[in-house]
């Protein structure tokens, strides 16, 4: 996979907490939570990415993740926090720019309790039908 796509997959998980930040002001307990929260789910991608996965910013490295601490290893942890404040920065630009089509999603959430992707998708735009972010330029083939 590609790094650009892995950055995605960050954004994506930390989208929630953006949203939180816009409409509440600050991101909700549950924004982290336990060890399947998004939270988490980010941090061990990120983790894989600088880490273990040779795309991090220290260049070309392979530390066994089963044997790895975040805590035992303040290196490792600086580079994995400061590639999820630059997913969270991303996040918060992208749910920024697609503030209205938030509010259409929460809108029709409330009145129905649930969506359908047919119908996220039409509240949302165009984008979202092709599988893209809106907001976003379209990943290189």
């Amino acid at each position: 996979m590609l790094l650009a796509a892995l950055d995605d997959e960050l954004l994506v998980l930390l989208a929630c907490r953006a949203a939180e930040r816009l409409v509440l002001g600050a991101p909700s307990a549950g924004a982290g939570g336990g060890p399947t929260s998004d939270l988490a789910r980010a941090t061990r991608l990120a983790m894989l990415i600088e880490g273990s996965s040779g795309l991090g910013e220290g260049g070309p490295l392979w530390i066994d993740p089963d044997a790895c601490s975040l805590a035992a290893d303040p290196d490792l942890k600086a580079a994995v926090q400061a590639r999820l404040a630059r997913a969270e920065a991303a996040a918060d630009d992208l749910v920024a720019e697609n503030c209205a089509a938030l509010e259409r999603v929460a809108q029709a959430l409330f009145a129905a309790r649930s969506l359908g992707r047919t119908e996220i998708t039409a509240l949302v735009g165009r984008d979202a039908a092709d599988g893209e972010l809106p907001g976003k330029a379209p990943a290189p083939a």
